[in-house]
């Protein structure tokens, strides 16, 4: 499995682009944070059929993209089964919290919620759902055999964020 990070977004938020070997031409991101027509400029020059998108969490930052992007691809949306309601409000989102920016409602719906232990086809490769709730109540990250994508459950040098809503 291949990664490429796209920094999107007011927050510089990491968005992984992931590819595999199994199934050339074809991708998933992982936090779709903002800034689609950099993802889509991007999935286009690397000739990429975008085949989902993950969430980590349900935070603005993370997912400002996903509706324009399913728009355009037709790309289903997998979330955790507890943060799914962020989606939709947002004091839970964080983005009422901005006042520099509209409160986001994502209105794409999850085509699968997931919980811990699920496992996600991803290019033909599995990953494993881990919940790891504190950043929100239903963080997840995502394990492959070699790469843990953790969204803001770890940031560089510590652990991520507790005092959001959802957070603990």
């Amino acid at each position: 499995m291949y990664f490429h990070v796209l920094m999107l977004g007011p927050l510089g938020t990491n968005c992984y682009v992931l590819t595999s070997d199994a199934l050339p031409g074809h991708a998933v991101l992982i936090d779709p944070a903002g800034n689609p027509g950099i993802v889509s400029d991007y999935l286009d020059k690397a000739g990429l059929t975008l085949d989902a998108m993950l969430l980590t969490h349900t935070h603005f930052d993370h997912m400002a993209a996903v509706d324009e992007l399913a728009a355009r691809y037709g790309a289903p949306l997998y979330c955790s089964e507890k943060d799914a309601p962020g989606l939709t409000d947002p004091v839970l989102n964080g983005s009422a919290l901005m006042l520099t920016r509209k409160p986001l409602i994502v209105k794409t719906q999850p085509e699968r919620l997931l919980k811990d232990g699920d496992k996600v086809l991803v290019c033909k490769e599995e990953l494993t759902v881990l919940e790891t709730p504190g950043h929100t109540v239903g963080s997840v990250c995502f394990l492959t055999d070699s790469l843990l994508f953790s969204g803001d459950t770890l940031f560089c040098y510590g652990y991520g964020r507790t005092d959001l809503p959802g957070g603990s």
